[in-house]
């Protein structure tokens, strides 16, 4: 599968669903495309940060890789004595529920990319975006 276009399709797809954003978008981007001459250059795109929050929010919505795994080098005792992951333990994690655990995104199957403002992301403990 193409990941870019799959998330493009997603985005697309909220956009159509949530015309509100949509026009918030759609005005963020004219705006800055005047500043560069409506010219499309990774400076304009740069600043369009409310295009960046649109794509985060989808990506949490529809992440393009619903769960992880790896392979633990060495011991990590988790603070525990139950859980202690031992040496070449293949580990398995869940993107998809980290991103739609309430606790960290509530009523998480809304679309509201306003949960990528710095503001918002600064609440929330660094493990809870992948």
């Amino acid at each position: 599968f193409e990941t870019s276009s799959t998330t493009m399709g997603f985005a697309l797809y909220e956009l159509a669903r949530n015309q509100e954003i949509q026009n918030k978008l759609r005005q963020e981007i004219n705006e800055v495309l005047q500043q560069y001459s409506n010219k499309c250059s990774y400076e304009a795109i740069h600043e369009m940060k409310y295009l960046d929050q649109v794509l985060s929010e989808t990506l949490r919505k529809y992440p393009v890789l619903p769960a992880l795994d790896r392979l633990s080098k060495a011991a990590y005792d988790t603070g525990d004595p139950r859980y202690v992951i031992e040496p070449n333990t293949r580990i398995i994690i869940l993107s998809y529920g980290i991103h739609h655990d309430p606790e960290y995104y509530p009523d998480s199957e809304k679309f509201d990319p306003e949960r990528f403002t710095d503001e918002e992301i600064q609440k929330r403990p660094a493990c809870t975006f992948i």
